[in-house]
C-alpha cells in the first residue's frame, strides 16, 4: 500500500499533464522554440545557482542516507571526486541543451504542480523516489528479470512504460508544431540516440565484438529523455522534472557506475 501511494503519487502529476492534454489540447506552436541561451552574467549566475542545486541535493541525500540508514553505495573521497567533477560537466551541457536554465531565468511555473518552479518540482520528485526505492527494498518487488512472477511489478512497469511512450509522443508532437525543420532536427536527434544507444547496449555478440552483460543504472538511463523533454508544455516540463530527480538520485546514492559487464554475475549484482 505504501509503495502504491508513493508510486501513484510520483506518476500522478504526469498522467494528469497528460490526460488533460488529450482531453483539452495544447497549442504548442504557442511556446517559443527551445533555443541556446546567450551567454551573459545572468546565465553564468544561474549555471552557478544549478550546480549549487545539485551539490545541496548531494549532500542532503547522503547525510539523509546516512541517518536513516538508506539504500547508499559507500564512496571514498576520490570516489566522490571524481562522480562530482564528471557530474558536474555532464549537469553543465544539460542546463544549457535541456532548457533548464532557460527555465531558471524565466521563472517558469507547473501550474499542475500549485504553481510549482522546476527546481521545486525536481526537489518533490526526488524525495518521492527516495522514500519510493526504500519501499521497493523492503516490500520485495524487484524490478529485474524475475518480475515476471511478481505481478506489482508488471503493473508498475506497465504503467510507467505507457507513461513514458505518451510523453515521447507528446513532445514529438511540439516538435512538430514549432516548425518543419525544427521537427525534422528532432526526429533525427532521436534517432541518432536510438540507433548509438542500440548498438551500444545490444547484448547479442556482433561479429567483430565480444559478448557482454547490461545492468542500466539509473543515473544513466532518464539522460536521453532529459535531452528529449525541452518543451514549454506541463507534460514535458513535469517529464523532464521526474526524469532529473531520478538522474540525480542515481549519481548520489550510487555514483557512475558502468552499465556493460564482461560476466553475467558483474551484472546481476
Amino acid at each position: 500500500m505504501i509503495f502504491a501511494f508513493l508510486y501513484f503519487t510520483f506518476l500522478g502529476p504526469l498522467l494528469v499533464a497528460l490526460a488533460t492534454e488529450i482531453y483539452e489540447g495544447t497549442d504548442c506552436s504557442a511556446f517559443p522554440p527551445p533555443a541556446f541561451p546567450s551567454f551573459c552574467p545572468l546565465l553564468v549566475r544561474d549555471l552557478a545557482l544549478w550546480l549549487l542545486y545539485l551539490m545541496a541535493c548531494y549532500i542532503t541525500l547522503r547525510t539523509g542516507a546516512q541517518w536513516l540508514h538508506m539504500k547508499v553505495r559507500r564512496k571514498t573521497h576520490a570516489v566522490h571526486m571524481e562522480d562530482g567533477v564528471c557530474t558536474m560537466n555532464l549537469a553543465l551541457a544539460l542546463a544549457v541543451t535541456s532548457g533548464i536554465v532557460d527555465r531558471f531565468q524565466r521563472d517558469q511555473r507547473i501550474g499542475i504542480l500549485w504553481g510549482m518552479t522546476q527546481p521545486g518540482a525536481i526537489t518533490m520528485y526526488l524525495m518521492l523516489f527516495t522514500a519510493m526505492f526504500e519501499v521497493i527494498r523492503y516490500d520485495s518487488i524487484q524490478l529485474s528479470a524475475s518480475m515476471k512472477h511478481n505481478p506489482v511489478a508488471i503493473i508498475s512497469v506497465g504503467i510507467a512504460l505507457a507513461a513514458l511512450v505518451m510523453e515521447v509522443f507528446s513532445c514529438i508532437r511540439c516538435a512538430r508544431a514549432i516548425s518543419d525543420e525544427f521537427y525534422q532536427a528532432y526526429l533525427a536527434l532521436m534517432a541518432v540516440t536510438f540507433v548509438m544507444h542500440l548498438f551500444a547496449f545490444w547484448p547479442k555478440k556482433f561479429p567483430f565484438l565480444e559478448r557482454h552483460y547490461l545492468h542500466i543504472h539509473h543515473w544513466y538511463w532518464p539522460l536521453p529523455f532529459v535531452q528529449m523533454s525541452v518543451f514549454n508544455s506541463d507534460v514535458s516540463i513535469i517529464g523532464q522534472s521526474m526524469f532529473l530527480a531520478v538522474w540525480i538520485h542515481g549519481f548520489t546514492a550510487f555514483g557512475l557506475q558502468p552499465n556493460c559487464y564482461d560476466t553475467y554475475e558483474e551484472a546481476n549484482r
